[in-house]
């Protein structure tokens, strides 16, 4: 009976773990789910930077992704910057330009911009 309760914790405690990744995912903004982009940077974005843009997702990585909601961003961002990095990668960030087409990777771009700043 004893091995019966410890199989069940260890079960339980296994499940915790798979699915903690899940529960705990922070989500994009849901004003923004209907945009194009939206469904891309949920794929592919929200893994380092976050459903929110703050870059505070990749706690894996020496240097954090950038926060895209910060001021420091915003002030020299555009649609063609972030298209290019997007496409191209930058630091530890790898592009995308073989996964998605250039409308995709446009409407990523125009999605960042629309993130709330903080």
């Amino acid at each position: 009976m004893a091995s019966w309760k410890l199989g069940a914790a260890t079960i339980v405690l296994l499940l915790s773990v798979l699915l903690l990744p899940f529960v705990c995912r922070e989500r994009t903004d849901p004003s923004l789910r209907q945009l194009p982009g939206f469904a891309d940077y949920e794929r592919h974005c929200v893994r380092c930077h976050g459903g929110r843009g703050r870059g505070d997702k990749a706690t894996h990585l020496a240097d954090r992704p950038v926060d895209l909601t910060s001021p420091a961003f915003r002030d020299t961002a555009d649609v063609e910057s972030i298209r290019d990095i997007v496409a191209r990668g930058k630091g530890n960030m790898k592009g995308f330009a073989d996964v998605l087409d250039p409308e995709r990777i446009d409407a990523v771009a125009r999605l960042v911009l629309l993130l709330p700043a903080r």
